[in-house]
């Protein structure tokens, strides 16, 4: 079933990949640097939801233009150390509009680390972006989010949790 569900995300990055007139990203997901895998969450995920985004056939979390928390989810244990998060999707932020992506814990009131996505970065190989982060203290209901302004549109396929350290 996994595996399924790795293959439909992965055709779904390719296909809105081709789509896209420009997107945004930073780092491939091919090389972790020998780092743990802890989770791969697709966006069929019942833990990941959305408040103004779209479930796709494709298996992708999709933008319906309108501002508001796109994704969030799944509320995972972790240990402490450092970790990495890999967000794979497509998106188009034009000038002005805003894409936001952040890791928090403790019922959303401590914020690991957010990043901003523009127009100056691009997508490669179906990677939106990758965030680093440290939980000195672990956390037991970490959340992976995403922000977006109505004027910008993303389509999330999912995202891998591993543990740097």
């Amino acid at each position: 079933m996994k595996a399924t569900n790795w293959k439909r995300g992965f055709l779904a990055a390719l296909l809105f990949g081709a789509l896209a007139l420009s997107g945004c990203g930073d780092h491939p997901a091919a090389n972790q640097g020998g780092a743990k895998a802890v989770a791969d969450i697709g966006m069929a995920d019942g833990r990941v939801g959305t408040l103004v985004g779209k479930k796709d056939a494709q298996g992708a979390l999709v933008s319906q233009q309108a501002r508001g928390v796109l994704m969030y989810g799944p509320y995972l244990s972790i240990e402490p150390g450092k970790y990495r998060v890999v967000v794979r999707g497509t998106c188009q932020v034009p000038d002005g509009a805003v894409l936001t992506l952040d890791v928090v814990h403790n019922k959303a009131t401590v914020t690991l680390v957010r990043k901003t996505i523009g127009t100056a970065e691009d997508a490669t190989k179906g990677v939106l972006t990758t965030l680093d982060f440290e939980a000195p203290h672990g956390a037991a209901d970490l959340e992976i989010r995403a922000v977006i302004s109505a004027d910008a549109t993303a389509a999330i396929t999912g995202y891998s949790l591993y543990k740097l350290q």
